[in-house]
């Protein structure tokens, strides 16, 4: 039960933390379509 418990909270936690990566890579590419926008 540990070890499933265990798997679970790192499930929930690698899961959060894939969000918010995914939420910083798409602010970072719009910042960077926009300066590249800027440019042309």
């Amino acid at each position: 039960m540990k070890d499933l418990n265990g798997e679970k909270g790192i499930g929930q936690t690698s899961y959060r933390s894939f969000i918010r990566l995914a939420a910083e890579a798409g602010a970072r590419s719009k910042s960077l379509v926009s300066l590249y926008r800027g440019h042309l």
